[in-house]
């Protein structure tokens, strides 16, 4: 029973972390402190739309399926209760993932899927990880 409490306060601990960086990014004027803010929503949404990608293999959708269930998992490394180390862990997962599945997409569809700077972008995949396919 108390682990159900623990998943509930993690899930709201995370949901209370993004929702802030939401706003925060929303509100902020442009520029490097809006991007860093941004950083984790630009996540999610490129995740969101490299996963609807139709080129990327198998092996690309299951990681970024194990990402996505490890994000959403109760069991982690660093459970969500723990604040910011708890985030940091499912971060660090969900750049992995990314970085593996964009790694065989061309430039141009990574590049358009992601909302920010494109700096950022290369920043969290490297850019010896994108094609020119």
């Amino acid at each position: 029973m108390t682990w159900i409490v623990g998943v509930g306060v993690g899930f709201c601990v995370m949901a209370a972390v993004g929702a802030v960086l939401v706003v925060v990014a929303r509100v902020l004027p442009p520029g490097r402190a809006k991007e860093v803010v941004g950083f984790v929503p630009n996540c999610v949404v490129l995740l969101h739309r490299v996963r609807r990608d139709r080129r990327i293999p198998w092996r690309g959708r299951v990681a970024l399926g194990a990402a996505a269930g490890y994000v959403a998992s109760p069991i982690q490394l660093i459970p969500n209760v723990v604040p910011v180390l708890g985030q940091i862990d499912d971060v660090v997962v969900a750049a992995v993932a990314l970085r593996y599945a964009c790694r065989h997409l061309p430039r141009a569809s990574v590049t358009n899927a992601w909302p920010g700077d494109p700096a950022y972008l290369g920043r969290l995949l490297g850019d010896r990880h994108l094609t020119d396919v």
